[in-house]
């Protein structure tokens, strides 16, 4: 969980993977290990840039399916060290900018765990 605002459904990848998987669509990672260092672009999107593909868009494309290949070799739920170390680091920050995150997260768990709509 990242925190953040306006966040409609935070979930970790094997999440996703499982719906999508359900409606008949595969999970790809063609793009994070690109990205990973790179300085200009966001945390955020290092660590949750993934490609969500119809199977039959992928078999016969050897594109896809050498990166489905990929995929399923791959550590999907990874943190970026530099969102650790924000994350790592909240007990520098004041009680005032992390209680409405705290709330939110908790608020969050509470809904999913109790299966609150």
């Amino acid at each position: 969980m990242q925190g953040g605002t306006d966040h409609f459904n935070e979930q970790w990848p094997p999440y996703w993977i499982n719906l999508f998987k359900n409606e008949g669509y595969d999970l790809l990672d063609p793009f994070r290990y690109l990205i990973w260092n790179e300085e200009d672009i966001k945390d955020h999107y290092k660590q949750n840039t993934i490609l969500v593909v119809k199977e039959s868009a992928i078999n016969g494309n050897s594109f896809f399916e050498e990166e489905r290949k990929y995929a399923k070799r791959s550590l999907v739920s990874v943190v970026h060290p530099n969102k650790f170390i924000k994350i790592k680091d909240l007990h520098y920050r004041s009680l005032k900018q992390e209680l409405p995150v705290f709330i939110k997260l908790f608020t969050n768990f509470l809904r999913n765990t109790l299966k609150i709509k």
